[in-house]
């Protein structure tokens, strides 16, 4: 009987991964995750997309804030870094994107979108800076700096629902530090994936 309802549950499940699988792509999910390897489904990638506020740009090729009446003169590239930093099997996505317009003298920012307990993805940090993963963590989570212009850089830490501001840490410190980028997990991540 138990293998029943498990084969069962497991049919359940594989269907509304098809279905979700054979929603189309929007516009701008479409061009966020072109040539991305990640777990995403397509409503998933719809779904992020609506989470960053992003507008296509005109040049079809970029995009710039929708609720910004000036951002569409400043269209910026998007990186997409799917992760798994809590080794759960559960994918994070993180985006790199920006200019001097949107994040200053960082020149980008980075949002990291993680699912919450119901699946949903949820946005944690969102500022200028480039994330780092350290050898620490918390709550199974890796702990993250962010990392920009000055000598000063912050500290993130999992608090069980998301990340928050630990601690400052110095350049001299930080360099004393096996830090990995968010682009080089993310290339391990996927490289993984395709095998």
């Amino acid at each position: 009987m138990k293998s029943i309802v498990f084969c069962c549950v497991v049919l359940m499940v594989s269907s509304n991964l098809i279905q979700a699988q054979k929603v189309p792509l929007s516009k701008g999910a479409a061009l966020l995750f072109k040539d991305v390897t990640c777990m995403a489904t397509n409503t998933e990638k719809n779904q992020l997309f609506e989470l960053t506020n992003f507008q296509v740009a005109k040049n079809g090729t970029q995009f710039h804030y929708k609720n910004d009446q000036y951002a569409a003169q400043f269209p910026f590239d998007v990186y997409i870094h799917p992760v798994d930093i809590n080794n759960d099997g559960v994918e994070e996505i993180g985006l790199v994107f920006g200019n001097s317009y949107t994040s200053g003298a960082a020149g980008a920012s980075t949002i990291l979108y993680i699912k919450n307990k119901s699946g949903k993805y949820e946005e944690n940090l969102g500022f200028p800076g480039f994330l780092t993963f350290m050898p620490s963590k918390h709550q199974g989570f890796t702990d993250m700096m962010i990392q920009g212009p000055g000598f000063v850089f912050a500290v993130w830490t999992w608090n069980g629902k998301s990340y928050v501001f630990n601690r400052k840490i110095k350049s001299e410190e930080s360099d004393k530090l096996e830090l990995i980028s968010l682009e080089e997990a993310s290339k391990l991540y996927v490289d993984g994936l395709k095998h």
